[in-house]
């Protein structure tokens, strides 16, 4: 198979198809949406007025959604320093916050002064969520971000909280950017460029939270099961009306990403430390990162990072060179994709010959249902 010559995606995995010259589709398409995609020059001031329409009018401005990470600690100091808004800082407790998440967890939201807590998911529902998307997709990620993002629209809507603030960085909310995605985010993002609108949110999430909840019940193994896992984590549609409804905001899209500035920015006014092992796209925060990398390659062949390097290779922050450089920086050790391939199985209570007999019958089948959200 080939490689595209723009982005050096794989073509024939995930609706990758090369035209005559060697280029992708999603390169294709980057290339017809690049001038706004790019042209963030006057969205900061877009997103104060956002922000500005509703401060005050309800007992928080936003909520942030703070991993332990540094892009969510970035995020969070932004709203509160920089935008003066009263924020509730919210940590989705899945079971696999690493200790070093925790503890920049607890500096940060000592050092900003803001409420903060650990919101924890029915883990009944949870693992049954987690055990199906292992055991079909082959990728516990997609349960973490449905999870965590639905749940987010839920608990805000809940608690009358006008924002929902997150830290997904461009080269992952762009990773499924083709035409005719199945990436049910990519509208989420489209609607915060437009002026903000309950009965326009109320309309797409309407839309938005069926499709994701069909996709989910179809991975679940029994009708009962599907039911439980979406009444945990999506709301009623029906209660989505023009009076409220809480936005997905992605901070990302308002401000250029530049991740060495970010860890300066928190080393120099947060004090925040950095791991001893950091490197560029690393996740510090997840105790089964490396077990997603592992089986996600030993499912598709190829690895995770291939599509959020390809955009950043759109977006020119990188070169080739740099892109195989990145690849090679971000590989697991053994020993520590064991230890975190042993966590999940734990928790899940999967067995790991079971979970490597799943791996193998997955890499013969065709897993195309789902875009990597």
């Amino acid at each position: 198979m080939s490689r595209c010559q723009n982005c050096n995606l794989l073509e024939g995995k995930f609706n990758v198809v090369l035209d005559n010259n060697g280029i992708c589709n999603y390169c294709q398409y980057f290339e017809q949406n690049k001038k706004d995609i790019l042209n963030i020059a006057n969205r900061e001031q877009m997103l104060a007025r956002r922000f500005q329409n509703l401060k005050g009018k309800y007992e928080y401005d936003a909520v942030v959604g703070l991993s332990g990470g540094k892009d969510s600690t970035y995020v969070l100091y932004q709203m509160v320093k920089k935008y003066g808004l009263k924020v509730l800082a919210v940590t989705y407790d899945n079971g696999f916050l690493t200790e070093f998440a925790r503890e920049s967890i607890r500096k940060t939201v000592e050092s900003l002064g803001v409420d903060h807590y650990y919101h924890k998911p029915n883990w009944n529902a949870y693992k049954k969520f987690y055990k199906v998307c292992v055991q079909k997709l082959g990728d516990p990620c997609v349960a973490c971000t449905i999870g965590g993002f639905f749940l987010a629209i839920k608990g805000c809507y809940e608690k009358r909280i006008p924002f929902f603030i997150h830290g997904r960085t461009p080269f992952q909310m762009y990773r499924n950017f083709y035409e005719n995605s199945y990436d049910a985010f990519l509208p989420l993002m489209k609607l915060n460029l437009m002026n903000h609108s309950f009965t326009t949110l109320s309309q797409e999430y309407g839309m938005i939270s069926d499709f994701v909840k069909q996709s989910v019940s179809r991975l679940a193994d029994s009708i009962e099961e599907a039911r439980e896992i979406t009444d945990e984590f999506f709301i009623d549609s029906s209660q989505l009306t023009g009076e409220f409804v809480p936005e997905l905001l992605a901070y990302f899209l308002f401000e250029e990403y530049d991740e060495k500035q970010i860890k300066k920015h928190l080393e120099d006014t947060l004090g925040w430390q950095k791991p001893a092992s950091d490197k560029l796209l690393g996740h510090y925060d997840c105790a089964i990162h490396d077990a997603a990398v592992h089986m996600f390659k030993e499912v598709h062949d190829i690895d995770v990072l291939d599509a959020d390097i390809a955009v950043m290779l759109r977006f020119g922050v990188i070169s080739k060179q740099g892109a195989d450089e990145l690849i090679r920086l971000n590989q697991p050790t053994a020993g520590n994709t064991e230890v975190s391939l042993n966590f999940l199985c734990a928790l899940c209570e999967l067995s790991r010959e079971d979970l490597d007999k799943t791996l193998v019958t997955l890499r013969q089948t065709v897993v195309g249902k789902f875009d990597r959200w």
